[in-house]
């Protein structure tokens, strides 16, 4: 049994005997970590066949297959992301007692290392490794080294920003269409808006210093009809997370004792929209894309709730894990998951649904395992490299 009160929790029978709050919610921040970086795997890992409607009404093997992935890679993983932009904005603005263009720059000087330094080497690496292998295909097959599709990869310096897109017929309350765009190493357009937004940090500090909880209202308002200006590196999930990680840090409130309060109003509508978001596939149904954003607000502030349930439990984040989150985070698409995948299709086939499903379910967290193992390896045998590619995290 646990008791909340405003500086402290006290917990019965966990290993730490006592947290204060501000324990708590730092614990809860490290342990979501890893959770969320391997949803994100999850929402790679869909596979290689192509995602075809479920038939409730006929429901058979391949829909089972179907449904896993719909449920794991795009429903209950999705709030990873916002996750993250919530503790991202909430670390940025702590410990800042007053803004100042002093502030500005040393948190900028600091954001060059941990974001900006890290997604140049991670899309450059991308780059050099599609661009590259295009080139040795189309040499085994004409013998005739032709560097134009390593050009054509480039794209001038959109693999930098869009050069990929997603989401085209996707349309919001206005009816207008709302595509995703991401760099050539794509689930780093995550940090990309990160980098946008915590450059636009001393206007999400006054926004939310002179509106409020109004401002925030605002922001869901126009996430959920997702109408916000169509700029790509500025998504508005990008600008609501952040602020409302900032919102608490800003105001000085513990996110996780704040969020408690409501955890039972939280739960109730995430559990509830759970089944009808699954339904109607995530985003990929002009239904779903309705509740959608609903279901991931109401999702992503109750993850928080459980996390602090769990460490109150006694649950502790691998210190190896933890650390190696952002390494997980931006290497995984480039080799990992289809090395991952092709080594169980090997192993358990891919004739049947069951095959397909056992592949599906056991992919993210061998492509996790082979990450993480990357990740030692780098920090035993190239320390500095490891070091410049995780931010110096």
């Amino acid at each position: 049994m646990f008791t909340l009160s405003k500086r402290r929790i006290t917990l019965d029978g966990a290993g730490d005997g006592l947290l204060d709050a501000e324990a708590l919610q730092s614990k809860t921040i490290d342990y979501l970590r890893f959770p969320m970086a391997l949803a994100v795997v999850f929402i790679h890992s869909a596979g290689d066949v192509p995602m075809s409607p479920v038939h409730y009404d006929a429901f058979a093997g391949l829909d089972f297959y179907n449904l896993l992935r719909v449920v794991f890679s795009h429903v209950l993983t999705h709030i990873a992301v916002p996750v993250f932009y919530v503790i991202s904005g909430y670390l940025y603005f702590l410990n800042v007692k007053q803004w100042s263009w002093n502030e500005y720059k040393r948190k900028s000087r600091s954001r060059l290392y941990t974001l900006v330094i890290p997604y140049l080497l991670w899309n450059v690496a991308a780059l050099l490794l599609f661009g590259g292998w295009s080139v040795v295909k189309h040499y085994m097959a004409s013998h005739v080294w032709d560097f134009s599709l390593f050009l054509e990869q480039m794209r001038g310096l959109s693999w930098l920003w869009n050069v990929n897109e997603w989401g085209a017929n996707r349309t919001n309350w206005l009816g207008c269409t709302v595509p995703m765009t991401g760099p050539i190493n794509l689930p780093l357009w995550f940090l990309r808006d990160l980098i946008v937004v915590s450059a636009l940090s001393p206007l999400v500090y006054y926004w939310v210093r002179y509106t409020r909880k109004w401002g925030l209202l605002l922001l869901a308002l126009c996430y959920v009809s997702n109408v916000f200006p169509l700029i790509q590196g500025l998504r508005i999930s990008a600008v609501l997370f952040f602020t409302l990680g900032a919102y608490f840090s800003i105001n000085k409130r513990n996110m996780v004792m704040s969020l408690r309060r409501v955890e039972g109003v939280l739960a109730l509508l995430a559990v509830m929209q759970v089944p009808v978001v699954v339904y109607y596939d995530g985003v990929n149904t002009s239904v779903g894309c309705l509740i959608y954003p609903f279901y991931v607000l109401s999702a992503t502030l109750f993850a928080f709730c459980c996390a602090s349930r769990m460490v109150q439990r006694g649950c502790r984040p691998n210190a190896l894990l933890t650390r190696s989150c952002f390494f997980v985070y931006a290497v995984h698409s480039l080799v990992i998951v289809p090395i991952s995948m092709k080594v169980l299709t090997f192993v358990f086939g891919n004739s049947s649904w069951l095959s397909l499903s056992v592949v599906y379910m056991f992919s993210p967290f061998l492509t996790i395992l082979m990450c993480v193992l990357l990740y030692a390896l780098m920090l035993r045998c190239f320390p500095i490299l490891a070091l410049w590619l995780t931010g110096k995290r």
